[in-house]
């Protein structure tokens, strides 16, 4: 293995104090230099805007000159009198032989104009070969007076540059204006006007351009001056200093009238100054460097000779202590400040390995909780790879530390068995490292393969500046707890059932005799669900039980079970009956009450329906008595009757000699009692005495046993007779005269007796007609207009009975109902509601048919029954004839 190269920290030091400072120097000088530059660059800028300021004014006098010497000409008497005659040669001699006061105020151009604008004269110089007078002039004709402008000129393809002037000519006595004069210098190669620029800016040298173009200039024109002066003009800024070529120079934009480009005055001066300020920094970079190599030496010796041996000591201190030994000294040197590292480094030498021993004794202690906890617990990385994990841990998936360490988390063996639960793991280890507490319910797959529920958290453990340093997951075997929690579910979910099955209604109380349990039947009885009961009273929600709580109170002051029976409770149709039992819980650790109240309308209708049947039998009985004993002697006045009928009768030669021996004719008599209505009374006695013989046999036969009489029975006979009986009941009972109802017979031909008992048979007709006749008779419309309607038709091997009203109807709730026992739409006392579910199980069960029915409000009800030609199997048949 190759040892890496050492440096001594003397050396080290020695360098860097050496680098510094020669960095430092460089820094100054680099900065000495730079603010040097850029002072001299602002005086220089400064003076250069200046002589520029200087340049304009020189230009703007140049203008008033010409203007003056333009002003002049025009107000000469002479000119005037030759400008109003328009005398040329004369107006060419005055201006020639006119005296030119410098060279600034030279008329290289001058015209004459008219006083409508036209050019008159054309006494430009012929130097300038201005054979054709230049466009444009006639616009120059109207400034004020003493106004001058700097115009361009396009002449013949050459671009002539001029300070122009213009003044009008106006007679001294009128006033009228005679025309105007316009002229002056052309800069085009004028020498002695970037002559005058020159002297009066004090620079080196001047050049002119106009449009890229060198219009004038100071020195020669193919010299390097003129073209790096013409170059900075073309390409540079503005009123900036630029250095080229040993010069420094600058320019400026003057605006030209009629001209897209403005004339540009570029300045220079020589570059010496420059040449100085380099050769300065050459001399001040040598002094510098020699001034840091004798730093850089002077800090070698002082290095060696002070610093090095502390230094030296503290090494060897330094390594005496990670050679392992206990207590090294050090040795103090001729320095204090070395004196106190060393001394604090053994200071720390002695706290780090006295909390050396606490962290191994605090990681022993650490150690033995984390194996020995029944808890899974790990430790992770922020990226979720596992570091560490307790024993319980590994046993509980049967693998070992070096299988699972360094893996991320959602890949170890823990979740081997499900990839989803993986996954759900992997997106709490993200949410962890975000520092969020995650928490869910897992389950792993131990090492019998035997699956096991885990309450499973990862939370974060954070650094003092709030980063998330690692993750600690830590999962609890809930397995037996979530056992016994899905037991106490179960056998709480099974006694809700249980309660929820019992027809009573069942309330559960606390003991502040609040509602805890409220069963499915208490639900329906009230309305109101179990969630909306929870905590409340007896009172606020069985309020048609005034006296329970009453009953409750004594229970539970008791301990003795309390019980009410038959306590009545009123509704809007009928008054229902209840048995109202308190039990009181005494238990140690559960006190309250349980209230079970049972509905017993039915079984209280039910004995008295008993009752009423005892009363109906002994009075059935008894009819059947009193219709024997009525019969003998009904049978003897028929008899009688008959045989007086026939003693009256003219047929018999008996009863003509019987009359003759008494001395009349059987003629008179005959006319005797046919005067007297006699016959008539005798035909009324026998017709009654026919229908009450009627009467008797069908009570007769409503009272027989049922078990020994099923034989065929004409069904159309047995409803006649329920008619009958039906009418005679209605008269006496309700008062309504079923006469005044239209009964329609539709009797088919050809329908055979059916074997049934003709009295449960006439029991089920007799209470169909008069629940059809009652339901006319509520029905406001069809009260006076009622039919019944009698069908009696065959099916193959059946027989369907119908039997139809247009009453009142019924609803689709009354319907489900109807055939309940002891249901009845009826006040109290005026109906038992029995007659439907009686005769459903007379025709269903007695005799193995179908009873249905179907109704809508207000339009009637029909209801079918079909009877099985052959009788039920199961019942005895009779022969007719038998």
């Amino acid at each position: 293995m190759n040892t890496p190269r050492t440096i001594k920290l003397p050396t080290l030091l020695t360098l860097y104090l050496g680098l510094s400072m020669g960095l430092l120097s460089v820094g100054l000088l680099v900065w000495s230099y730079h603010t040097s530059h850029m002072a001299l660059e602002q005086q220089m800028l400064s003076t250069f805007k200046q002589r520029h300021v200087i340049v304009r004014d020189g230009l703007q006098a140049c203008m008033r000159e010409v203007t003056l010497h333009l002003d002049e000409i025009g107000r000469d008497r002479t000119f005037q009198q030759a400008l109003q005659e328009r005398d040329e040669n004369t107006l060419l001699a005055l201006i020639e032989a006119f005296p030119h006061k410098n060279a600034e105020s030279a008329l290289d151009l001058l015209f004459v104009l008219k006083e409508d604008g036209a050019i008159f004269l054309n006494a430009t110089s012929p130097l300038f070969g201005l054979e054709d007078l230049p466009g444009g002039l006639k616009d120059l004709s109207t400034p004020a007076q003493n106004e001058s402008v700097l115009e361009a000129f396009h002449v013949q393809g050459k671009n002539l540059l001029a300070c122009v002037g213009s003044v009008k000519i106006k007679d001294k006595k009128t006033g009228r204006v005679l025309g105007a004069l316009i002229g002056g210098p052309v800069l085009n190669s004028n020498f002695g006007f970037v002559e005058m620029i020159r002297d009066k800016a004090q620079v080196m040298d001047v050049v002119l351009l106009h449009k890229g173009e060198v219009v004038a200039f100071s020195c020669k024109v193919d010299s390097g001056v003129t073209r790096t002066l013409s170059n900075m003009g073309r390409t540079s800024d503005p009123l900036e200093l630029h250095v080229a070529d040993g010069i420094v120079a600058s320019y400026q934009e003057l605006k030209v009238k009629d001209s897209d480009s403005p004339l540009k005055v570029c300045l220079s001066d020589d570059g010496i100054i420059w040449d100085r300020l380099a050769r300065a920094f050459l001399g001040k970079l040598a002094v510098m460097i020699i001034a840091c190599v004798l730093v850089i030496l002077l800090n070698i010796f002082i290095f060696r000779r002070i610093i090095s041996k502390p230094v030296n000591a503290m090494m060897e201190y330094f390594q005496s202590i990670s050679s392992g030994r206990e207590d090294p000294d050090f040795r103090e040197g001729g320095i204090e400040e070395f004196n106190i590292i060393g001394r604090a480094a053994g200071d720390m030498v002695k706290s780090l390995r006295i909390a050396d021993k606490n962290l191994v004794e605090s990681e022993r202690k650490f150690h033995a909780l984390f194996d020995n906890s029944f808890q899974f617990m790990g430790l992770l990385d922020r990226e979720g790879r596992l570091l560490e994990t307790n024993q319980a841990s590994l046993d509980a998936v049967g693998c070992r530390l070096e299988d699972v360490q360094g893996k991320f988390f959602w890949e170890t063996p823990w979740w081997r068995h499900d990839s989803y639960q993986a996954q759900l793991a992997r997106e709490c280890v993200i949410k962890a490292g975000e520092g969020k507490f995650t928490r869910m319910d897992a389950t792993i797959l131990n090492s019998q393969d035997q699956v096991r529920y885990i309450d499973f958290s990862i939370k974060p453990i954070f650094t003092k500046d709030g980063q998330v340093s690692v993750l600690i997951p830590e999962g609890r075997d809930i397995t037996e707890i979530r056992d016994a929690q899905q037991a106490m579910r179960n056998l709480r979910l099974l006694l809700q059932n249980i309660l929820d099955s019992m027809p009573s209604i069942v309330v559960g109380l606390d003991v502040h005799k609040n509602i805890t349990h409220w069963n499915r039947q208490a639900e329906y009885h009230s309305g109101i669900s179990a969630e909306k009961v929870k905590g409340r009273s007896l009172g606020e929600t069985l309020p048609e039980f005034p006296l329970l709580s009453d009953s409750v109170n004594n229970a539970l002051e008791t301990g003795i079970i309390v019980k009410n029976e038959r306590v009545v409770v009123l509704t809007e149709s009928k008054a229902r009956y209840f048995d109202c039992t308190v039990f009181p819980l005494t238990a140690s650790e559960i006190y309250g009450a349980v209230v079970r109240l049972d509905e017993v309308t039915d079984r209280v209708n039910l004995e008295q329906s008993i009752v009423n049947t005892e009363k109906m039998a002994s009075l059935g009985g008894l009819a059947a008595g009193m219709a024997h004993e009525i019969n003998n002697p009904l049978a003897g006045m028929i008899q009688n009757a008959q045989v007086i009928s026939n003693r009256l009768s003219t047929k018999l030669p008996q009863n003509h000699a019987a009359a003759e021996a008494c001395g009349t004719s059987m003629e008179a008599i005959q006319q005797y009692m046919d005067k007297r209505g006699v016959l008539r009374m005798f035909a009324s006695l026998m017709k009654s005495g026919g229908q009450a013989a009627r009467i008797i046999d069908n009570i007769l036969m409503f009272a027989r046993d049922k078990a020994s009489i099923y034989k065929p029975q004409d069904l159309s006979d047995l409803m006649d007779r329920s008619i009958k009986l039906a009418a005679a009941d209605f008269r006496v009972k309700t008062h309504i005269d079923l006469k005044k109802i239209k009964i329609i017979r539709d009797f088919s031909e050809g329908c055979t007796p059916v074997p049934c008992d003709p009295g449960g048979m006439q029991l089920v007709f007799l209470n169909l007609i008069k629940n059809a006749a009652q339901a006319i008779a509520d029905s406001p419309t069809a009260r006076t207009s009622g039919v019944i309607r009698l069908k009696l038709a065959k099916e193959t091997d059946m027989v369907r009975i119908e039997i139809e009203d247009n009453g009142i109807g019924m609803t689709e709730e009354l319907q489900k109902r109807v055939f309940e026992p002891f249901f009845t739409t009826r006040p109290t006392g005026r109906g038992t509601g029995l007659g439907l579910s009686v005769s459903f199980f007379v025709v269903t069960e007695d005799h193995g048919g179908n009873l249905t029915l179907a109704s809508q409000p207000g339009k009637g009800t029909v209801i079918t029954m079909r009877l099985p030609l052959a009788g039920k199997a199961a019942l005895p048949i009779v022969d007719a004839g038998g």
